[in-house]
């Protein structure tokens, strides 16, 4: 019962705090070309910018892994209420269940999106989850990321979690889709981390500098 209360508590932050929020999307066309020819995608974003990504996000058909943990019991009952599609499992703990999970959601016509420093870092790292998942699903990787205006900070927690302030104006930004080969291997899947970081750096920039020049 707590939990649910919790959860609801949450939903409700997020839905209340979004609709007095001032989103600008930049690019936002590269997600609806990937709708319009049917190519499958994965929102790649950094952990700490979940909230206003969550406030912001439209799309009614995405899957999303939730942790294994207490915490993510929570985290999936939220999630669920906001109307994405949950599969439990973790980078540390019931990974392969959670990727297969994934893997079978977007089997069945779904999206996805990935906090791929999650869930407990270290930050900025991208783990290798997302590329197996491009893989095996013949999927691009949609890198994506949000800066309000006027935020607090959790500096203290691990990703330097972002809580945006009611009335802010907020930017969202897509980067250029990545794609990934159906064939992997150690060097090929580094590479592409590698990428998937440099695009989350890059778009980062440009959201921190819109409201920062």
């Amino acid at each position: 019962m707590r939990n649910k209360i919790l959860s609801f508590l949450a939903y409700l932050l997020i839905k209340v705090i979004a609709k007095t929020i001032g989103f600008k999307t930049i690019n936002g066309e590269l997600r609806e070309r990937c709708l319009a020819s049917g190519q499958s995608f994965i929102y790649a974003f950094w952990h700490g910018k979940q909230f206003l990504l969550l406030g912001w996000n439209k799309d009614k058909k995405l899957v999303v892994m939730a942790s294994l943990s207490k915490d993510g019991r929570l985290q999936d009952n939220i999630l669920t209420r906001l109307g994405f599609y949950t599969v439990t499992g973790s980078a540390s703990r019931g990974a392969v269940r959670g990727l297969v999970g994934m893997i079978r959601g977007m089997d069945k016509g779904l999206n996805s999106c990935v906090a791929v420093d999650g869930p407990r870092g270290p930050i900025y790292e991208v783990k290798p989850g997302i590329i197996y998942l491009a893989s095996k699903t013949n999927s691009v990787i949609i890198p994506l990321t949000a800066r309000a205006k006027y935020r607090y900070i959790f500096n203290k927690a691990w990703d330097k979690y972002e809580f945006p302030r009611p009335f802010s104006p907020a930017v969202v930004i897509l980067g250029e889709p990545i794609s990934v080969p159906a064939e992997l291997n150690p060097e090929i899947i580094e590479q592409k981390q590698l990428e998937v970081k440099n695009a989350l750096a890059e778009i980062t920039k440009k959201a921190d500098s819109y409201y920062e020049t």
